[in-house]
């Protein structure tokens, strides 16, 4: 695999991210996008690839917040799953 630009966006009960391939002339290609919502009452992880479809989804319980190093943690240890082998260029 290429190397891989990871991209982060935290808001104040969100975190989205998406990976994006650099390739050898340093051409992006989005690869896959993802994040957790409702992180103050109901978390729920989504993530889908380039063309949408659905790569990987989880609910917390309801009633069970997760804060914003939760939420990277997992999103952070979903993606070293998904992007196995690819080399981590930036996080942004």
């Amino acid at each position: 695999m290429d190397d891989v630009l990871l991209v982060f966006n935290a808001g104040s009960t969100s975190l989205k991210f998406a990976a994006y391939g650099v390739d050898a002339a340093r051409t992006l290609s989005p690869l896959l996008s993802g994040g957790i919502d409702a992180m103050q009452v109901s978390p729920r992880f989504a993530a889908a690839d380039a063309q949408g479809r659905a790569l990987g989804e989880r609910e917390w319980p309801a009633g069970h917040p997760i804060d914003h190093d939760e939420a990277l943690r997992f999103a952070v240890m979903w993606l070293q799953g998904h992007l196995s082998g690819a080399g981590i260029l930036a996080v942004g």
